[in-house]
């Protein structure tokens, strides 16, 4: 199904007293994505006992719109979560960041979005990634900056 979160955001990706805005973070690229996702797996199946459960990618289409009036030098990516599923479809701990957006605002957003998801059943204890898509809007007036 199709889940979207959008929430109106009046907080600012950017402090006002900067005169460059920034992100303040890195997007994670693939290879820090790929450790963190490899550690991720490796907690989750040392707390549970399972020795070959692994991520499967979340197709649910979860996404971000943020309301942002300062121009910014680059646009968010996109923020990869993980999170452990029981079987009734129950998160069974706090999903955790594996890949940031670039903007610690959105991945906090991201991961609450993803607290907030329902997830169906399954036969057995799921692990998944959760993609969450964040886009930003600027209103009808341009963005200030630019």
């Amino acid at each position: 199904f199709f889940f979207s979160s959008r929430r109106r955001h009046t907080r600012s990706l950017c402090d006002w007293s900067s005169d460059v805005c920034s992100s303040d973070l890195a997007v994670t690229h693939r290879d820090v994505y790929n450790s963190n996702l490899k550690q991720w797996e490796s907690l989750i199946q040392q707390q549970t006992g399972i020795s070959d459960l692994t991520a499967e990618i979340d197709r649910s289409q979860l996404s971000i719109t943020y309301q942002q009036r300062v121009c910014l030098r680059a646009e968010p990516g996109e923020a990869r979560v993980g999170v452990l599923v029981n079987p009734d479809g129950s998160q069974r701990q706090e999903p955790v960041l594996l890949r940031s957006s670039g903007y610690a605002v959105l991945d906090q957003e991201a991961v609450e979005l993803v607290k907030r998801h329902n997830f169906g059943p399954a036969p057995t204890l799921k692990a998944y990634t959760v993609p969450v898509k964040n886009r930003l809007d600027y209103g009808r007036q341009p963005c200030i900056g630019r």
